[in-house]
């Protein structure tokens, strides 16, 4: 009998998922080449833990204070006699690092003359000491892909980069190793495939960070779930193994995530395995055993706190109202909604996808979505376990928040700030399941449900590589007729000092042609912000003066993205000038200008102009369809 294609991988045919992971491989190899070096979310942080684990370290150390030096040279920042947390570095690595990944400064760009520089660095057999304390509560296994690929490197004696690009190839090697177990144990629903289909999920697939390979962990441990929950005969304890070394590697590696240990304990009771029930147990001691070393261990000062973690929860314990309005706070906040939603479809090292784009991409994912929902019979069969799948995910979502407040938030909170949309991958993964259908049981929505999916990964592709071409090939060029500057013309755009509440910064100035009468009353300004990868909270105060008065309102820069342009609404009129300063402290916030001249004096902020006939931006600086 001839089969069709959907039919022939209905069946798990090793021979379908091994031409489903060829091609995988084939497109992740060209996404890792698109992709420029340390673009995702504290990937340096990623690879220097990576680095350490290959060099034996489970824990991170601190040194005593004043014993060993910075990653800059200075001495390290410290507490009770110990420095921040970290590790020793080859520091051939740490100037890799510091080239494409730079702290302060103007980042260099992903240019082949950049790279060629980057290329220059190579092993040095010579360590010091450096910081990853945001690593530090990570499970180590976690990193064993990059660790290996670094190690390799090593041994071999290859530059920096090849090492870098030989690690990115085994982590994907590795995820997407895992997924093809996890599609083998069983095939996981269209819904959750879209997930993994996402921008963000082949962005991140594809870098040193922990996101992919969490994922493909979590993949597997739904399957496992899913082949627990299907059938009632006796199962090898085999496929607890893989389901509690999954949770395991998940649930260490990402807090919020340890209340995947319920879908462990459902597993063990709907079975009835004594195996079972002591894998759950020994899971569940595993992930609280490491926390309960790591957390001590880490000492982490990039926030300066008053209060410790512990008094945190016991002001919340004995004040439950406060926590609820945090929480309203912050997920009622419509710029927090947006930047959520952003971050959880595509975000590419601060170049977000455009408003357009993500509603498109979420809107192909609803629709997979409402084609494949759960049938009454299905939930009549499998209530319980749909329940768990809820409870988990809604476990996993609200533990996120409380993560970020207990250990990135100033205390007392207004709103939680550091939740990116990234966080919420997994626990979407496991709502999608419990509501949708866990296999098509028509072949005609099955049909519809494969064009879906297809118009959903050749949509993140495209958009994905064209935003890597945008943000890091294609110079950034201007608009109104303006060229980027070269350095013969004046120099480069770069970025202010931190703005302080009370500093002034014109936008409008009443000498320049923009504010001429002909072009219309003023609508909006734009003004290009440098948050330093932050989530900003805080308000910042706008003032416009006109020949019939001055306007005065105040705007919150929640939403804020790091260098993009932010728009401030203003009642239409003919403005002679306006200025904006901050209300609260904002911890890292620039203005991005343009210089024609050598002097300060000659700085122009980055302003988009918006007036009912048209608009205008500072000459030199980037337009915003080329961020």
């Amino acid at each position: 009998m001839i089969l069709t294609p959907s039919e022939y991988c209905s069946r798990r045919s090793w021979a379908c998922l091994l031409w489903g992971f060829m091609a995988a491989l084939l497109v992740g190899s060209v996404l890792s080449i698109v992709v420029p070096p340390l673009k995702s979310p504290d990937e340096a942080d990623h690879v220097r833990r990576a680095y350490l684990f290959s060099q034996g370290y489970w824990l991170l150390e601190s040194l005593s204070c004043g014993d060993g030096e910075g990653p800059v040279g200075a001495s390290a920042p410290c507490k009770n006699g110990k420095s921040m947390s970290g590790g020793r570095v080859d520091t051939g690595l740490g100037a890799y690092l510091a080239e494409f990944y730079p702290r302060d400064g103007l980042e260099r760009s992903q240019t082949e003359m950049g790279r060629a520089h980057g290329r220059q660095h190579r092993w040095e057999h010579q360590e010091n000491f450096v910081y990853a304390p945001g690593t530090g509560y990570y499970f180590p296994l976690i990193y064993a892909p990059q660790a290996l690929g670094l190690a390799v490197a090593r041994i071999l004696d290859l530059s920096i980069d090849d090492s870098y690009y030989l690690a990115r190839f085994v982590t994907l090697l590795s995820t997407l190793s895992v997924l093809l177990l996890a599609f083998r144990v069983y095939p996981v629903p269209a819904a959750v495939v879209g997930v993994f289909l996402l921008p963000i999920s082949l962005f991140q697939a594809v870098s040193l960070s922990i996101d992919g390979f969490s994922m493909a962990w979590a993949a597997l441990a739904v399957a496992c779930f899913m082949r627990f929950s299907e059938t009632r005969e006796k199962t090898a304890s085999t496929l607890f193994i893989w389901m509690a070394f999954s949770v395991l590697m998940v649930g260490a590696s990402r807090a919020h995530l340890a209340s995947m240990v319920l879908m462990l304990f459902w597993a063990a009771w709907l079975h009835r395995s004594r195996t079972g029930w002591a894998l759950a147990i020994g899971t569940t001691l595993a992930i609280c055993v490491w926390y309960g070393v790591a957390i001590p261990s880490t000492i982490d000062l990039r926030i300066q706190r008053t209060y410790t973690i512990g008094d945190q929860l016991k002001y919340y314990l004995e004040s439950p109202t406060m926590l609820l309005q945090v929480l309203w706070a912050t997920l009622s906040d419509p710029g927090r909604q947006f930047s959520y939603l952003s971050s959880f479809v595509g975000e590419f090292f601060n170049l977000p996808l455009r408003r357009n784009e993500v509603f498109f991409l979420v809107a192909v994912l609803g629709a997979v979505v409402m084609v494949s929902p759960a049938l009454p019979g299905e939930w009549r069969r499998q209530t319980l376990s749909r329940i768990v799948l809820i409870v988990t995910a809604v476990s996993g979502a609200i533990l996120a928040f409380l993560a970020m407040l207990l250990t990135w938030t100033p205390h007392p909170a207004v709103a939680v700030e550091g939740v990116q949309g990234r966080y919420f991958l997994i626990p979407c993964m496991l709502l999608l399941l419990a509501f949708c259908s866990w296999e098509a049981p028509h072949k005609v929505q099955r049909h519809v449900v494969n064009v879906l999916l297809f118009t959903l990964f050749s949509s993140s592709l495209v958009l994905s590589i064209t935003r890597m071409l945008q943000g890091f090939y294609i110079p950034w060029r201007a608009i109104d007729g303006y060229e980027l500057p070269s350095s013969e013309r004046g120099g480069d755009p770069r970025y202010s000092t931190a703005l302080s509440p009370g500093q002034s910064l014109t936008l409008l100035d009443p000498s320049e042609p923009e504010s001429a009468e002909h072009e219309g009353p003023l609508q909006a300004i734009g003004v290009m912000l440098k948050t330093h990868g932050q989530r900003l909270s805080g308000n910042a105060r706008l003032i416009l003066r006109s020949q019939s008065g001055q306007h005065q309102q105040d705007v919150s820069l929640a939403g804020a993205q790091d260098d993009r342009y932010f728009y401030f609404k203003v009642p239409p009129a003919i403005y002679t000038s306006a200025e904006i300063s901050l209300i609260d402290h904002v911890d890292g916030l620039s203005v991005w200008s343009f210089s024609r001249g050598e002097g300060e004096s000659d700085q122009k902020p980055c302003v988009i102009l918006v007036f009912s006939r048209g608009q205008r931006l500072t000459p030199g600086c980037p337009a915003p369809e080329y961020q």
